[in-house]
């Protein structure tokens, strides 16, 4: 029986001193990665960037311009809004050059149009005024296209020239147009390459 004993405690010791040598040789060989092993990975990471960044960068600027439409839009929509809280005109009036407008408000003992709130807005980085090539107006503007210097709207929110008011913006060989109808509507559009469709 001891010398049974003796066995058993034995294989046990070996079993033991069999799994302590295994998790040394294990640690021996977990030295993280090879220099080939990374060298390649950040080769495939800069190839997927190369290829991703064109199209990264074409969206980007699909939304800024998108982006600046729609602010427009939405400052005519506040230009409204001044206009039948004082019951008077208000405008969005545009710089071409610099690529700003400034949304302003017709004060009568002035009488003159006063900027609202003294801020003038810029266009996003690579945006401009202008249709490029287009011959095709937006919305309700009659041929030809032509930008409007100032969208000027009364204190029901219509349009004083009759609604032909039209505002356009490019980017890259994108356009986007802001328009006001002779009912007020606003509506922003994207053309796309054929035709204009609402944003």
């Amino acid at each position: 029986m001891k010398r049974m004993t003796r066995l058993v405690q034995g294989f046990t010791v070996l079993e033991t001193e069999r799994a302590v040598t295994t998790q040394r040789l294990a640690r021996q060989d977990e030295h993280g990665f090879s220099v080939v092993e990374l060298v390649i990975s950040v080769l495939i990471l800069l190839i997927l960037s190369a290829i991703a960044l064109p199209s990264l960068a074409e969206t980007l600027r699909s939304y800024r311009l998108a982006g600046d439409a729609r602010a427009l839009a939405s400052q005519l929509s506040l230009a409204k809004m001044r206009a039948a809280a004082e019951f008077s005109q208000s405008q969005l009036s545009f710089n071409f050059a610099n690529g700003t407008y400034q949304l302003q408000v017709f004060d009568k003992g002035a009488n003159a149009f006063v900027t609202e709130g003294g801020a003038v807005q810029y266009l996003s980085s690579g945006v401009t005024f202008g249709f490029g090539a287009i011959t095709t107006p937006a919305g309700t503007q009659p041929a030809p296209i032509t930008d409007t210097p100032q969208i000027v709207l009364n204190s029901r929110g219509i349009p004083v020239n009759g609604g032909t008011d039209a505002i356009y913006l490019s980017n890259n060989g994108r356009t986007c147009a802001v328009t006001v109808s002779a009912s007020g509507q606003i509506s922003a559009w994207r053309y796309t390459g054929a035709v204009w469709q609402r944003l």
